[in-house]
């Protein structure tokens, strides 16, 4: 971020010149020398910091106002609107200087200044000329961080009046001295994320074909890929500058243009919190450089691992002083826990340090930024059955029909986890092809019977129903869930998740 060495910081304007405004034809102007860059809004805190020009402010008057040719005292009076003057000292033009002309006992409260002009004994006439100018550095502000937003300006009224009559014989309004921008730019997205990577569902997976279902990752989406990874491109964050780079290089600059704002690339940084909904299997987030592919891990942020939250992780990293940096978004998984699916979002906050020398309270931590990473998601259906009752219950007996809606043959694995919160001792198996349905029941799916290969195993006398998940090496697994009561009364009790 750029530092300051002055508690001044730079008035930033635009190039203004407006006609007039009163009760007589008037060109009574106020304006600045030169086009000046808007103010880096984020970079003042406190309301009593004083702001200044950095190029003369001029008041001027043209042939056409009513007061051409006058030999008389006059009063200027000005108005800011968003800020209080502070320090602010005007001076003759060199054009009235040179005709005998003064500023006299100029006052300033508030909002409101004062500047009397009074001819010296010989003095010569107004004519179409400067009047009263503020050097550059003179024209000094206050109060305007409260009242100040991105976009908007500080702008300053002015009238020419007779001070013995009070007529008004010019003025001029909503002239923009102070206006403010965004000098960083923040922005989340899933640019140069894994598009492909799927968690792979699949039972046969990995070298050898021995990596546990759900737990690597399928890069190219396919299902029992033999070539496994637990690195994941989640996506991309980019801190950079409204403006160009600043002309003092890695050095810092003396004034708060937008333009040329850069970052202490030795303490500024960015926090990237990571989000989701499950990070069990998550074992490191980082940041790496741009267009990092994550794989193998190489950290902008440190060596050791990320602390892992159960829903996310904050990781930072420096950011370069002129320029900003690009960073990739990169996580890695224990390779032993199940990779839950799931939609992963970043938040981007840029933490500009206290070591500048207006002090911390100085500076205003830009808006945080957030966005969507690309999500955790499984290469086959994934369904989830919230009311299966097991064989135990002789008299409410489930049976699930289950259907392939796909064009691939696939198999079906069925777990489960009882009431009591303990997962079943096995799985069972059944094969199932394209366009095809079976009624299965709960039974079979314990015990291993009927269509199945290996068991689920029977939870406990009084432990309660099952929660069953049914992990489909294929797309388009259907599942209806039924209870069958003495009787011979059929209840449909679906109530699934489908992954």
């Amino acid at each position: 971020m750029t530092r300051f060495t002055k508690t001044k910081i730079a008035l930033a304007t635009a190039s203004v010149l407006l006609t007039g405004i009163s009760g007589t034809a008037s060109a009574f102007t106020g304006s600045f020398a030169s086009t000046e860059p808007t103010y880096a809004q984020n970079l003042l805190g406190l309301s009593t910091a004083s702001v200044s020009n950095t190029n003369a402010f001029t008041i001027n008057g043209t042939v056409a106002d009513s007061f051409f040719g006058r030999n008389q005292s006059f009063t200027i009076r000005l108005t800011l609107n968003g800020a209080d003057f502070n320090g602010a000292t005007p001076t003759i033009s060199t054009s009235l200087a040179a005709k005998g002309w003064v500023v006299g006992a100029f006052s300033a409260a508030g909002n409101i200044m004062s500047i009397p002009v009074d001819p010296t004994p010989g003095a010569t006439a107004l004519g179409a000329e400067d009047l009263v100018q503020f050097a550059a550095g003179a024209f000094t502000v206050n109060n305007v961080a409260g009242s100040l937003g991105v976009g908007n300006s500080v702008t300053l009224d002015g009238s020419f009046q007779d001070p013995v009559s009070g007529n008004l014989l010019g003025s001029f309004t909503n002239v923009p001295v102070y206006s403010a921008a965004e000098a960083t730019t923040t922005t989340v997205s899933t640019t140069n994320g894994d598009t492909s990577s799927r968690i792979d569902v699949g039972s046969t997976g990995g070298a050898g074909g021995t990596d546990a279902s759900k737990t690597f990752l399928s890069p190219n989406g396919s299902i029992n890929n033999p070539t496994h990874t637990l690195f994941f491109h989640a996506g991309h964050v980019n801190v950079g500058l409204t403006g160009s780079r600043s002309a003092a290089g890695t050095a810092a600059t003396t004034y708060n243009n937008a333009g040329v704002f850069q970052y202490d690339a030795a303490v500024d940084t960015v926090d990237v919190t990571v989000k989701g909904e499950d990070f069990s299997s998550v074992s490191d987030v980082w940041l790496a450089a741009n267009n990092d592919t994550c794989s193998p891990r190489v950290s902008l942020s440190g060596a050791a691992p990320s602390v892992i939250s159960a829903t996310g992780t904050t990781v930072s990293a420096l950011v370069a002083g002129a320029t900003g940096n690009d960073f990739e978004i990169c996580m890695a998984f224990d390779g032993t826990t199940q990779i839950e699916d799931q939609a992963l979002t970043a938040d981007a906050q840029l933490i500009l340090n206290a070591d500048d020398t207006l002090g911390a309270d100085l500076l205003i931590d830009p808006n945080m930024a957030a966005g969507n990473l690309l999500p955790l998601q499984f290469n086959g259906d994934v369904v989830n059955i919230q009311f299966v009752n097991s064989q135990n219950n002789v008299t409410q007996k489930s049976r699930l029909r289950v259907t392939n809606t796909g064009s691939t043959t696939g198999i079906i694995t069925f777990t489960g986890v009882d009431d009591d919160g303990t997962a079943s001792t096995g799985s069972a198996v059944m094969t199932l092809l394209p366009g095809h349905s079976e009624v299965v029941k709960i039974q079979d799916i314990e015990d291993g019977t009927g269509s199945f290969t290996g068991a689920m195993g029977t939870p406990p006398k009084g432990s309660g129903k099952w929660y069953l998940t049914l992990t489909a090496e294929f797309d388009g697994l259907e599942v209806t869930n039924f209870l069958r009561h003495d009787g011979d009364i059929i209840v449909d009790m679906t109530k699934t998740t489908v992954q």
